[in-house]
């Protein structure tokens, strides 16, 4: 596990994190997938489609992440056209429309913070130069093409692990296979939180198919939340983080 994560911000006005069992209706979580963030670095790295799910898989590559905004959810109608030929892109004679789900945030924007640390220090030296200097090989965007964002480059912290009994207070989302089993402290929880507990693709394996689902805890007023867990945690900035 590296000693050392690089911080930066994703901040956008919408974003779609389809949900892997939804059907035709398109879904969405509220919080990108561990897939979505793999997807993103790999835009700023440079990968080629499908060409990265080993290299950032989750023995390589670990990600934490903090949701920063309250999120809303609305739903739209899209037309979707079936193309077989050239001329239909101008004269479609057949469409469906799809009810499509969008994540919005409370304000102005949405705004989620990632924890991100690989096992080569090179890798990581260069993702950190380009967050930094905003030289991305394919522009970012929040799960679908439609809704771009900015990476905003926050620090490159120190990590330090932490093991403990009692209950701690993690602030990104928790991947409950971490956690002990009735392991949330509900005496220390109050009408402010929302918790949400959502089951993620993990990893993938080649052509998009799902290695690896997990199931996760955020709250959605973007909370800490105090649980008590049956692994480490790590601590940086004083936030106690869990990786994805």
């Amino acid at each position: 596990m590296a000693s050392e994560v690089v911080i930066f911000d994703i901040v956008g006005c919408m974003g779609h994190f389809r949900k892997y069992y939804t059907n035709s209706s398109s879904l969405s979580y509220s919080v990108p997938t561990r897939t979505n963030l793999i997807g993103l670095v790999a835009g700023v790295m440079g990968y080629q489609r499908d060409s990265y799910y080993s290299e950032l898989n989750s023995e390589k590559l670990q990600l934490a992440l903090q949701k920063l905004t309250k999120t809303r959810k609305i739903i739209q109608s899209l037309n979707y056209m079936k193309i077989t030929t050239k001329k239909h892109f101008t004269e479609p004679t057949e469409h469906t429309q799809i009810p499509f789900e969008i994540i919005m945030g409370e304000g102005d924007s949405l705004k989620y913070r990632v924890y991100l640390s690989h096992c080569d220090p090179t890798f990581l030296k260069e993702f950190e130069e380009r967050i930094k200097n905003k030289k991305y090989f394919f522009p970012p965007y929040l799960g679908a093409a439609p809704f771009s964002c900015k990476l905003e480059y926050v620090n490159r912290e120190k990590v330090e692990k932490v093991r403990v009994n009692d209950s701690v207070y993690i602030s990104t989302v928790i991947p409950l296979d971490k956690v002990k089993h009735k392991g949330l402290d509900f005496k220390k929880l109050n009408f402010e939180y929302a918790l949400v507990k959502e089951k993620m693709p993990r990893d993938f394996e080649g052509e998009r198919v799902i290695k690896e689902v997990n199931s996760y805890l955020f709250d959605e007023n973007c909370n800490p939340i105090p649980i008590v867990l049956d692994d480490s945690y790590y601590q940086v900035r004083g936030t106690n983080i869990l990786y994805m």
